[in-house]
């Protein structure tokens, strides 16, 4: 199916009272927000250098014109140009677009060596379970500077004084480059949720019948 295809017509007029059929590209559709939620109607893919909605779509559908099936499961992506991520290329060319005028023609140098933001890191390990729950907060230079990284181990015991468990804090700092936080912008976006394959044929039929009603 393709997807500008199925959109339906629009009359109108042009700037001389002439009657113009065009596509109405205003139509929209959305997914019903419970069907949203079940997980078992997605599949989560990590886009790939060079990957493009119509590359996903020929990978995992079989068609590369089903791009529009690959951007459906994402409200999160508006934009298939700025909300996908950009391929090495890409990026450098966004950062000298972005960062040229102010370092003097060495992209690179200057983002990789300007720090964007400092970090505190918090790191919490239950000792039983292993789970790993980590939270990154933003700081300030002067409080980067005052935090010593530790790491601390303290017992869990119950009435008795009988050890059941241990949890492990540790606190880091970070100082984040331009590039870095450029790039985990970028990268931020790599994984997608792809509807079901097995949905595709029934995605496009409900989609037409939806925008022609």
């Amino acid at each position: 199916m393709r997807y500008f295809n199925s959109l339906p017509f629009l009359n109108t007029t042009d700037n001389q009272g002439n009657t113009v059929v065009l596509r109405n590209l205003l139509v929209r559709t959305q997914l019903i927000p419970q069907l949203a939620k079940n997980p078992l109607l997605f599949y989560q893919y990590s886009l790939q250098e060079g990957d493009t909605p119509e590359i996903v779509a020929n990978k995992y559908y079989g068609d590369s014109f089903r791009y529009w099936i690959t951007l459906y499961g994402n409200p999160n992506i508006l934009d298939p140009q700025a909300d996908w991520p950009l391929s090495s290329n890409q990026f450098l060319i966004y950062l000298n677009d972005k960062y040229g005028e102010v370092s003097n023609n060495n992209v690179l140098s200057y983002t990789q060596g300007t720090i964007h933001h400092y970090e505190k890191v918090v790191t919490t390990v239950d000792g039983t379970t292993q789970t790993t729950v980590i939270k990154t907060v933003e700081i300030d230079e002067n409080t980067y500077n005052s935090i010593t990284p530790f790491t601390s181990t303290q017992n869990l015991v119950n009435g008795s004084n009988t050890v059941i468990g241990s949890v492990t804090y540790s606190v880091s700092v970070n100082a984040v480059s331009i590039y870095d936080y450029e790039n985990q912008m970028n990268e931020a976006k790599r994984n997608v949720n792809l509807i079901n394959s097995s949905y595709a044929s029934e995605m496009e039929t409900q989609f037409q019948t939806l925008v022609k009603s």
